[in-house]
């Protein structure tokens, strides 16, 4: 079974920048398989977004140039973004309550509501 779940990426301003959709196959999940599952979810949204774009514009110019394709190393993705974490460059807020262990576990329900909240430097300090 699936248990869908939708997860908000926002700034300190609470402008929303991205959104994305994953599939549990589990109820439990940890904080740090879910920054795992976001991070391979946008990978994947990523490279499907430079496929279409390259397909149009090989339809457009009808050309047979190579086409350079972006690579990703999902470990080295999920590392940094594990490390971004710790080094508060983001907080994950689960209904509105901050979780900052790694390992703590994450009970999915309908209506649950996780956002990533980005941290942006102030201007001038």
């Amino acid at each position: 079974m699936k248990f869908p779940l939708i997860i908000e990426q926002r700034k300190g301003d609470n402008t929303v920048l991205a959104v994305v959709h994953i599939h549990l196959t589990d109820k439990l999940v940890s904080l740090k398989q879910l920054i795992e599952l976001k991070v391979k979810a946008e990978i994947t949204a990523k490279l499907h977004e430079a496929q279409r774009g390259q397909d149009a514009k090989e339809w457009r110019l009808n050309t047979h140039a190579k086409t350079s394709t972006v690579q990703y190393d999902i470990d080295t993705e999920v590392n940094r973004a594990v490390e971004h974490f710790q080094r508060n460059g983001f907080f994950v807020l689960i209904d509105g309550k901050q979780i900052t262990d790694l390992n703590q576990l994450i009970i999915w329900r309908e209506g649950l509501n996780i956002t990533f909240l980005q941290l942006v430097p102030l201007i001038g300090g």
